[in-house]
């Protein structure tokens, strides 16, 4: 689980190192950012996420601590995902209901 946190703070935190670094290159055309900013990104995201596995399957050799890492892994980081589209949605809601409330009061004040 702690490994689990660990790789989506680093994804998080990469993202922003990534698109600095390729906003230094100074590319000519948005094909050439966007092209360096997904390579970044995905290197890193293959270094990130199966790294551990790696370690563990061909340094270890302990194929039920494999097992046990991507599913944990898959689990927590779907976890995530989900609480934060749930929390993402009830924020945009939330300002939706307080804005549409705002302006009935308004409208009825007039009246």
């Amino acid at each position: 689980m702690v490994n689990t946190i660990a790789m989506i703070t680093f994804e998080f935190i990469f993202k922003r190192i990534a698109t600095y670094l390729t906003k230094l290159e100074n590319h000519r055309t948005q094909e050439e950012f966007d092209e360096g900013l997904s390579l970044k990104i995905i290197l890193f995201q293959l270094v990130n996420c199966y790294i551990s596995s790696l370690l563990i399957a061909f340094w270890y050799k302990d194929f039920g601590q494999l097992t046990t890492d991507l599913v944990t892994k898959l689990v927590f980081k779907q976890l995530g995902i989900n609480i934060l589209e749930y929390a993402t949605h009830r924020c945009i809601t939330g300002r939706k209901i307080s804005k549409i409330k705002a302006r009935f009061a308004k409208t009825s004040e007039e009246d």
